[in-house]
């Protein structure tokens, strides 16, 4: 995953990612289909904790307000 932050000027700087580390973590969780509470005890970290971190992603990808919910609400896939 590459995603760069974009500079004052609107131009794609190449030397600091996007998402942190942490965000990448929990990006990568939520596609896997873990759910909040799921995401929150294998990183250690509190549920409310993953919702912070999903707001900050979702509002560094620019994505639509109404886009979280398909994404955090869908039913995980069976991992067995």
């Amino acid at each position: 995953m590459k995603a760069f932050a974009k500079s004052s000027e609107g131009d794609v700087r190449r030397d600091k990612p996007l998402l942190s580390d942490r965000e990448k973590e929990v990006v990568q969780l939520v596609a896997q289909g873990y759910r909040n509470k799921e995401i929150g005890e294998k990183l250690f970290i509190s549920e409310q904790t993953v919702k912070n971190h999903l707001h900050n992603i979702f509002d560094k990808l620019a994505f639509p307000i109404g886009w979280s919910l398909p994404l955090c609400h869908s039913p995980p896939p069976d991992r067995s």
